[in-house]
């Protein structure tokens, strides 16, 4: 390599606007390595080539791409690969749509602080004590990314209402639930069971379905209004609720539907939070 076209890490730093510490980052990922390295001091050198996939790789950042898939799009963009940079754009799209959505909401709230602030307990009612009884139920538990719970929703549904089921006079006797088995909140690889209580003579196709009856127990219970992401208002209300009364929390925490958001907006959700409970010893 010529000295005029040799680029020191300061220059080509200044010149793509990425820091030294990034590129030496996307030297060590491979993303973006080095023409040449002095042997003696280690000191990176570049090409004028490289400065385009350091610009690429500054815009791809800026959009949101991890550095695995900017990888991915920058093997792509050299094999021409026109399916998977489609691929990964339109994933990065519906990801920031979603986003955009979030923050939207955000905005709403901030902008509305003081009424948001009185709102953070009118959203949910008094949590109380009350007796559930066995609920007879189609399941289907998954240790699955949280967003799973959709489909899982739908997969019940679908077996409800096949032709046979029907004619056996199955049909749904209450709000659709959620039980949360894991010992932690992990969103991208959750324990939890979605439940439909049913009645009528059940014929199962799908394999990892499983009609079973959720036993009776006392739940400590509080009814949330609002959108699905803020639920967390509910549990710490009824978290207290338990703590104060010398309860400890002995089942999966669940969530009861009692709407749709098909039909209503998210504003006027109402999720029932049940904590199944024993009193505590007391000494």
């Amino acid at each position: 390599m010529s000295e005029l076209s040799r680029i020191p890490i300061g220059r080509f730093s200044i010149i793509t606007q990425l820091t030294p510490k990034a590129l030496r980052l996307y030297d060590k990922k491979g993303l973006l390595v080095p023409e040449e390295k002095d042997t003696l001091t280690g000191y990176r050198y570049y090409t004028m080539p490289q400065l385009e996939t350091g610009i690429k790789i500054k815009l791809l950042t800026w959009l949101g791409f991890s550095l695995e898939e900017i990888g991915d799009l920058l093997e792509a963009s050299e094999s021409e690969n026109k399916t998977v940079l489609d691929n990964l754009f339109n994933e990065r799209l519906e990801e920031t749509e979603k986003e955009i959505e979030r923050l939207t909401q955000v905005r709403k709230i901030l902008r509305n602080k003081e009424e948001s602030l009185k709102l953070f307990y009118l959203r949910t009612t008094q949590p109380s004590i009350k007796e559930v009884p066995d609920i007879r139920v189609i399941s289907l538990r998954q240790i699955a990314p949280i967003q799973q719970i959709g489909p899982m929703i739908g997969k019940i549904m679908q077996e409800i209402y096949r032709p046979e089921n029907q004619r056996n006079m199955v049909s749904i006797t209450g709000p659709i639930m959620f039980l949360h088995h894991g010992e932690e909140f992990t969103p991208e690889n959750a324990d939890f069971e979605v439940a439909v209580p049913i009645t009528g003579r059940v014929t199962l196709e799908a394999k990892d379905l499983q009609v079973r009856t959720i036993p009776k127990s006392k739940v400590a219970s509080t009814t949330y209004r609002g959108p699905y992401p803020e639920i967390g208002q509910g549990y710490v209300r009824v978290h207290e609720f338990v703590i104060e009364n010398n309860y400890e929390i002995s089942g999966p925490l669940t969530e009861l539907y009692l709407n749709s958001p098909q039909e209503v907006p998210p504003e006027q959700l109402l999720t029932e939070i049940q904590l199944p409970i024993i009193q505590e010893d007391t000494y």
